[in-house]
């Protein structure tokens, strides 16, 4: 065999000789990137997880510790709870990492959930006495049905709030008293938006508007006196309840371990679930959120 023959052979197996040479190198230095995750356990080193503010009470500091401290036994990884961004960063959020879990209403979780970003992780059960959107009234009023205020002044809880706006506002939708060539307003006098169920209930007592829609869950909250002056005229429904939506990134093995940690609370500490989610949580039912896409749907093609 000439030299010439002999070349390529010998080149091949200096390159050959590199490249293990290489691969040997390497391989305890990716290792070291890598942190060993057993099974069992978390490959994420952090959990963060964003509780949405609605017209309920404020999350107290300690509800807040509590829940962190609880997630982080339960995971063995640093949990940090924290206020989500504006609904319009929310994807971004989810599709770069920055949050892991977001406890959403159903208004907001909708969107999230249509961009792939999310999914619908755990609901909120409604429970024995499940929250409603109603209607309410003076109790000196005789409305037996909100149609029955067309040209009088009305409130709204607040504009993001499903029972006190998206719901009745769907309902008033699907009577065709509004639609895409009558607004709010060409039904009623005037519309009011609160910050809150608190502040349109007091404009009702004060006899600034006729009638308000907000959640059941307001009017169980007044005081005795309050509520013998008011009257509930109208329920609809039904209502879906708050989601836990994770990220659609994370690993179906994370997502399992998760899971059974919030699953656990119920059993474990139903207190600080009550306290945090307002209720159990639980794998949600095909169709939950059917209601709320549809009322989306209804509120956009109504004339502004």
């Amino acid at each position: 065999m000439s030299k010439k023959q002999a070349l390529p052979k010998k080149t091949t197996i200096q390159s050959f000789l590199s490249c293990l040479f290489l691969l040997s190198s390497c391989g305890p230095e990716q290792e070291k990137n890598q942190v060993p995750t057993p099974g069992n356990e978390l490959s994420v080193q952090k959990v963060i997880l964003a509780i949405e503010s609605t017209d309920r009470p404020g999350k107290s500091v300690a509800e807040k510790e509590d829940l962190e401290n609880y997630l982080s036994e339960k995971l063995k990884r640093s949990v940090e709870t924290t206020m989500p961004p504006d609904p319009t960063e929310l994807s971004e959020s989810f599709r770069s990492g920055e949050i892991d879990l977001a406890y959403l209403s159903p208004w907001d979780a909708v969107p999230i959930l249509d961009q792939q970003v999310a999914s619908a992780f755990l609901v909120r059960l409604a429970g024995d006495k499940p929250d409603k959107s109603i209607w309410l009234c003076r109790k000196d009023k005789d409305y037996a049905d909100i149609s029955q205020a067309k040209g009088k002044a009305v409130a709204f809880a607040n504009r993001a709030s499903a029972l006190g706006c998206l719901i009745p506002v769907w309902d008033l939708s699907k009577r065709n008293l509004i639609g895409s060539d009558r607004a709010l307003t060409d039904f009623f006098s005037q519309v009011i938006y609160g910050d809150d169920s608190g502040s349109v209930l007091k404009k009702v007592l004060n006899g600034d508007v006729e009638a308000a829609a907000v959640g059941s869950y307001a009017f169980e909250g007044l005081d005795e006196k309050q509520k013998a002056q008011l009257r509930i005229f109208q329920e609809q429904g039904p209502v879906p309840t708050d989601v836990l939506c994770i990220r659609s990134s994370i690993s179906a093995s994370d997502r399992a371990i998760i899971e059974q940690a919030f699953m656990d609370m119920n059993t474990d500490n139903p207190e600080l679930a009550r306290r945090v989610f307002n209720g159990t949580l639980a794998t949600p039912e095909k169709g939950h959120l059917d209601v709320t896409r549809e009322a989306l749907r209804a509120i956009k093609a109504v004339k502004p």
